[in-house]
This record gives structure tokens, sequence and C-alpha cells, in this order.
């Protein structure tokens, strides 16, 4: 009996681990589902400006775009403004 619920035990925190291990690499991934949602329930459209963009070459003879980005403020309704910039991806 002692061996059973030894095995039960051990089975189960396995099983708590490689779980909380998934979700956490999922939200690695993915990011959190909460704040897309809350940019769904309580998103507002406003006006934005583009401040800056710019664009990275590799150097070398081959000289391939690396990546572009853009930096844009905005301002809501209750009169906050903020700057963000878009995230660098690379044409590779």
């Amino acid at each position: 009996m002692n061996k059973q619920l030894k095995s039960v035990v051990s089975n189960t925190a396995w099983g708590v681990v490689l779980c909380v291990g998934a979700l956490w690499f999922w939200h690695y991934l993915v990011g959190n589902p909460f704040d897309e949602l809350e940019l769904i329930r309580r998103g507002l459209q406003v006006q934005g400006f583009i401040v800056d963009t710019w664009e990275e070459a590799e150097s070398g003879d081959e000289a391939a775009l690396n990546g572009t980005g853009a930096l844009y403020k905005y301002r809501v309704p209750d009169g906050q403004e903020f700057t963000q910039q878009t995230k660098e991806s690379s044409a590779a």
C-alpha cells in the first residue's frame, strides 16, 4: 500500500510540474491571453502619429535588409500621451 501511495504522489507531482511547464511555455510563446481580452473588451481607437522610422541593413557586400521599425505617439481621451515603437523583425 505504501508503494502505491508513493507512486500516486509521484505521478501527480510530475503531472502538475509538466502542466505548469506547458502553461509557462505557452505563455512565453503566445503571451498573456488576458491582455488580449482586455484590449478587445475595453480598447479604444485613437489617432496616432508616426514620429520616426528606420531600416537596418547588414554591413558587407550583400547589404540585405535586416529589419525595419517605427516610433509613434498617440494620446488617449483622458489626455495621457504614449510613445511606442514597433517590434523589429528580420526580413531573412
